[in-house]
Parts: C-alpha cells; sequence; structure tokens
C-alpha cells in the first residue's frame, strides 16, 4: 500500500508592515497530524509560502518515516511553478534576463534540492479553498495563539 503524505501548506503577509504567519499541516499514513506554525518579521509573501513547504519537508525528513511521495497542496503558483523553472533559474544562475539576483535564492536553491531528491508531488488548490480544506482557521492572530 503506498505510503503518501499530505501536506497543506499556506502563509499570509501584511504588505505594510513586513509581518507574516505560515502554517503546515502534516497528515501522515499512521492518521497523525502536525500542526507546524510561526510568525516571521521582515519577510514577503513568497518566502513564507516557500518556508512553510520547506520547514515542512525537514520536519517530515527528520521523524525518519517511511514514504512513497509527498504530495504538497499549496495555493502558491510561486511554490507550484518552481520545478518547471528549475532547469531555467540554474542554467541563469538565479539571475533575471536584466543580470539581477532573484529574490529567496537560498529557499529556491533548497526547494530545487528537494525537487531532485525527494518523492514530491505538487498540487494546486484555489486561494478561496486552502483555508477550508485545510481544516483549520489561518490568521497572523491565530499563529500567534
Amino acid at each position: 500500500m503506498p505510503k503518501h503524505i499530505h501536506l497543506y501548506t499556506d502563509a499570509s503577509t501584511h504588505h505594510r508592515t513586513n509581518q507574516g504567519a505560515w502554517a503546515a499541516l502534516i497528515l501522515y499514513p499512521s492518521n497523525e497530524q502536525i500542526l507546524l506554525k510561526n510568525l516571521v518579521q521582515n519577510t514577503t509573501n513568497n518566502r513564507l509560502e516557500l518556508w512553510a513547504v520547506l520547514q515542512a519537508i525537514a520536519h517530515i525528513k527528520s521523524q525518519n518515516i517511511p514514504y512513497d511521495q509527498i504530495d504538497i497542496y499549496t495555493d502558491s503558483q510561486y511554490v507550484i511553478g518552481i520545478a518547471d523553472r528549475k532547469d531555467r533559474l540554474q542554467t541563469n544562475n538565479f539571475y533575471t534576463k536584466k543580470g539581477i539576483l532573484l529574490p529567496n535564492v537560498d529557499l529556491l536553491k533548497a526547494m530545487i534540492n528537494y525537487i531532485e531528491t525527494e518523492p514530491l508531488k505538487f498540487i494546486k488548490i484555489k486561494a478561496e479553498y486552502s483555508l477550508t480544506v485545510f481544516g483549520f482557521p489561518f490568521s497572523i492572530e491565530w499563529t500567534m495563539n
């Protein structure tokens, strides 16, 4: 029987204060559920969306639980698109056509490493459904509790 781990992630950033929150809900094949969450200062929404996925994958790997695949559910097109853009990102050494270093290079490199070494499947969900699909409320205030 396949051992899929289901990972639901979301993040939100207040654009005026650059304060954000992220959360990741991990559902193991044993039906165990782990919720990771945190507040972050001086950040962007794209950075937090990617950070949530990376933190959850790192947590999963630290548990030494065997799995066949990690299904990653996210509303972030930025995260979803990395797998398709990884060859171009690496070829261009993470620079734009105008010679500007891309933001979040550290996280992009870490995500590409996981894409190349782990059995990941990215599943895009609609933003308006992400919070109800996750089954938990998500806001900066909630994350502080």
